[in-house]
């Protein structure tokens, strides 16, 4: 079946799909990483809170055709061990967070909706930030809106802290399919990557203060200890408390 018509006939793997290719042009790219708007974190009422958003991460693997298929299994593990990383790190920073709790009824839908909006906003960042591409804008204010208010409403916290992040494996074919191309070609194809960002939103404004992003061409986040070095990666430079 033909690459484009298994991608139609299955939304889901346009996005997916879509972040593989990002992750291709980014790598060939060489930009930098980060953006940062403020140096310190700050409060009104004295020590700056910090919501931890829940971790939106996925882990898949890559077939020999290109196509990510998600590992349920694989994610449940990443998503524990860069919660208990990125926990430690904030921590180990002094700074006081507060993890974002379930809520009820109308409420509910409140974690999913931010956090795909948080997609969206950071494959903006990248685009007009970091890519080479005319439509480059310096020094942009990004931000998520009046929508994160309630979050401060309901945490009294004064910055929200979200992670997007993704990990594939490529399969045994694919890299049969790789070798075999380097053989023939002495080109290659992109096999497994790990990519994400991580923004920290002032909750007051809704911008975006600091925005940082992982790119890797290595690393397994289904183990603890790679995990706590992508971590490690994706919190580089977050500002931390006066």
């Amino acid at each position: 079946m033909a690459l484009n018509t298994v991608l139609l006939r299955h939304p889901s793997r346009i996005r997916r799909f879509s972040v593989l290719v990002l992750v291709f042009v980014l790598s060939a790219c060489g930009v930098t990483n980060q953006i940062k708007q403020v140096d310190n974190l700050r409060s009104i009422d004295g020590q700056s809170k910090v919501l931890m958003m829940p971790i939106d991460v996925e882990l898949s693997q890559l077939t020999a055709a290109g196509l990510l298929e998600p590992q349920a299994e694989w994610t449940q593990n990443a998503e524990k061990y860069l919660d208990e990383h990125i926990t430690n790190v904030m921590n180990d920073q002094g700074i006081n967070i507060v993890k974002y709790e379930g809520d009820e009824g109308e409420l509910a839908s409140v974690p999913v909706q931010l956090e795909k909006l948080h997609q969206v906003v950071g494959f903006s960042v990248e685009n007009h930030s970091f890519l080479p591409l005319p439509s480059r804008q310096e020094g942009q204010t990004w931000s998520l809106g009046s929508s994160v208010a309630i979050l401060k409403e309901k945490t009294g916290a004064d910055y929200a802290v979200f992670f997007f992040v993704r990990d594939t494996y490529a399969t045994s074919g694919r890299v049969f399919m790789g070798l075999l191309l380097a053989l023939a070609t002495g080109s290659s194809i992109n096999g497994g990557t790990q990519y994400g960002f991580a923004s920290l939103v002032d909750l007051n404004s809704g911008d975006i203060v600091w925005f940082n992003r992982l790119l890797n061409n290595h690393g397994d986040l289904r183990t603890s200890e790679p995990a706590a070095e992508a971590v490690k990666s994706l919190l580089n430079g977050i500002p931390k408390p006066e």
